[in-house]
């Protein structure tokens, strides 16, 4: 899941974007398995779009995002698979 979103946020920010020191947990993670001292990645089963609940959805498709954080420093990456459970 990581790595999809990873990706995703090259496709759309360009390589040398996600290249930058502050993706190297992450890209340990996703590499080598590497954990850090703090979770990367968590699952949920709250959905990502506003007005589905938790046994309505709209799609079953693919859904991937990636955006701020409240805090505007960290980048929160969301992928759900045939939209049913999420990770972040």
């Amino acid at each position: 899941m990581a790595k999809y979103a990873v990706n995703f946020l090259a496709l759309v920010s360009g390589a040398a974007f996600v290249l930058e020191r502050d993706f190297d947990a992450i890209g340990r993670f996703i590499r080598y398995g590497e954990t850090p001292g703090y979770d990367l990645v968590r699952e949920r089963f709250g959905p990502i779009l506003r007005d589905d609940s938790a046994a309505r959805r709209q799609t079953s498709g693919h859904l991937l995002t990636v955006n701020w954080a409240a805090s505007g420093v960290d980048l929160v990456g969301q992928v759900s698979l045939f939209n049913s459970i999420t990770a972040l």
